[in-house]
């Protein structure tokens, strides 16, 4: 628990760009991650983009896995990861083009040559 301790804060932290509803209600949370970026988040987030000095060990392997120096162990860090995943969104695919014209499979009749009037009179 030494470890929540050293991510100190005294605002609440929110997302409204990406959780407009709030980070419980995402459906990306557990109830206890969001209560845990709800209050410490303002801290991670200023760690994160480097507004912050880090203040002990922890805080300062926490720069160094955003950084990418080191992997994420601790909850903090596993958090903060799929916080910025999270936040990133669905990647959307959509679908779209013409019908694949048929090739040789005899499900279409081919068109048929127009006849002139010189063959019916031949026949």
């Amino acid at each position: 628990m030494a470890q929540v301790l050293s991510f100190s804060c005294t605002q609440k932290f929110f997302d409204t760009r990406h959780f407009p509803r709030g980070f419980r209600r995402s459906g990306a949370f557990t109830i206890n991650e969001a209560d845990l970026l709800e209050r410490y988040g303002q801290a991670l987030q200023a760690l994160a983009s480097g507004t912050r000095p880090p203040q002990t060990d922890e805080e300062q392997h926490f720069v160094d896995f955003v950084q990418g120096r080191t992997e994420g162990h601790t909850p903090m860090e596993r958090l903060w990861a799929k916080y910025l995943l999270a936040s990133r969104g669905k990647k959307l695919i959509t679908i779209s083009g013409s019908p694949r014209p048929s090739q040789g499979r005899g499900d279409e009749a081919e068109p048929e040559e127009s006849a002139t009037p010189e063959d019916v009179l031949d026949d």
